[in-house]
């Protein structure tokens, strides 16, 4: 009988083969110089594995990833030293803290198969299989093969989330059955599973392996939604919001969001200020769910809270709409960013501080954006805040130009007003 697998993690069975030899002095990355691997492997091959300790330690200490790896092996194999499982995991830990799929491998077996740890040791053998570990990918195959068989015979034993599991096994890449998902999926969905009647619903509507049919995916959306999903109660919204498989009905979409966020799922939460602020009118509303939202750490929510409290002449508090766009900017909202950088130029909500804004503007631009280009090339045209700089204001605006779609038609307008020659060098037509 084989262990139990969590439903988040399938990679918790495991057998790991090979031994740590196979991955010693096999590998293309060595920082040990040449002539020293040869005298490691001297070593390993005469079992003087005194000296092989002396070598990597010397070359440990001074941080080399290869002997950290070595002296992880020899405290592992108890060679030239007595064995000691927990130096071997503090050495093998230093190198695989630098990216040694060796030594990530040998993490993974010591910590599932010595330390009984399922999640460390398949966290560490899933880090080594990603940088082509061949034993750590043919060990990942293995414990796949036996957890399917697992949740096979679970199945036999009708176990609605092992029929679930073992469906999501088949939409695996590497293996990539339909057929046999979907039979999976109905058995289980048949039963009330929600999770699988979302999943069927999903395939349905945007056919995977099979013909897309609204009917079908809606009536498993809409069995998954009744039974308190909030991933199918949102994307039921989302249906009614745009009129997709459905009539549309507004009503009825902020019903659907409103079930979902009241659970706390947070894009409804956001779906939800969105719709109060652009289609609903209801400013107070809308501020209600981007603030759920925001507090969970939704950055477009932050950003648009800031928006509301820096635009809405009733509802100007430049001090909160500095406290959210910061949010959302630390996460790495691009048009947070720039807003945050305009608040320091012009000193609203926060002291002024042109290195800051320039800071700022800058973390947006080299995300792409079109107004912390144009801002910043302003800056440098104008001379006002920073020393003039034609040239390079030249060269950022002509990169907010190049982006004119994304940018608002008023900027461009402005800009070919103020610096002509910007626009013709382009060669873009407005």
């Amino acid at each position: 009988m084989y262990k139990k697998i969590s439903i988040n993690l399938i990679f918790i069975l495991a057998i790991f083969t090979g031994c740590a030899t196979n991955t010693t002095f096999n590998q293309d990355k060595k920082r040990l110089s040449s002539k020293d691997l040869e005298l490691a492997q001297i070593y390993y091959k005469n079992e003087e594995y005194k000296k092989l300790l002396e070598l990597y330690e010397e070359y440990a200490i001074k941080g080399d990833f290869f002997a950290e790896y070595g002296l992880g092996f020899l405290y592992y194999s108890g060679k030239g030293v007595e064995k000691d499982i927990n130096k071997a995991i503090e050495w093998y830990e230093k190198s695989a803290n630098k990216g040694y799929s060796g030594a990530e491998y040998m993490l993974g077996k010591i910590y599932y198969f010595e330390k009984k740890d399922d999640k460390k040791g398949v966290y560490w053998l899933e880090k080594a299989s990603i940088q082509g570990h061949s034993q750590a990918q043919a060990n990942l195959r293995y414990i796949e093969r036996k957890a399917i068989e697992w949740h096979r015979e679970s199945q036999n034993h009708k176990d609605v989330d092992s029929q679930y599991n073992l469906g999501i096994m088949y939409l695996n890449d590497e293996i990539k059955d339909y057929s046999q998902a979907i039979k999976l999926f109905e058995m289980s969905a048949n039963k009330g599973n929600s999770k699988s009647q979302l999943k069927l619903a999903e395939i349905y509507y945007f056919g995977k392996g099979v013909d897309k049919e609204c009917s079908i995916a809606l009536k498993w959306l809409e069995k998954s939604a009744n039974q308190g999903n909030y991933y199918a109660q949102s994307n039921l919204a989302s249906l009614y919001k745009k009129g997709d498989c459905v009539k549309q009905d507004l009503k009825k979409a902020i019903e659907w969001y409103e079930k979902a966020a009241n659970q706390g799922y947070i894009e409804a939460q956001y779906r939800l200020g969105l719709i109060y602020k652009g289609i609903e009118k209801n400013i107070k509303k809308a501020i209600e769910w981007y603030e759920k939202a925001a507090l969970q750490g939704h950055s477009d929510a932050q950003f648009r809270l800031g928006s509301i409290y820096f635009s809405e002449k009733e509802l100007n508090d430049n001090d909160k709409a500095f406290y959210w766009f910061q949010k959302a900017a630390l996460q790495g909202h691009s048009d947070a960013q720039v807003n945050l950088g305009t608040m320091y130029k012009n000193g609203e909500g926060v002291a002024k501080d042109i290195q800051k804004a320039i800071q700022w503007y800058e973390k947006s631009a080299n995300q792409g954006n079109p107004y912390a280009y144009y801002n910043l090339g302003a800056m440098y045209l104008n001379g006002k805040e920073v020393i003039k700089d034609y040239k390079k204001a030249v060269e950022l605006l002509k990169k907010s130009l190049n982006q004119k779609d994304k940018l608002q038609q008023e900027y461009i307008d402005r800009l070919c007003k103020e610096l002509p020659n910007v626009c013709v060098d382009t060669k873009l037509k407005f």
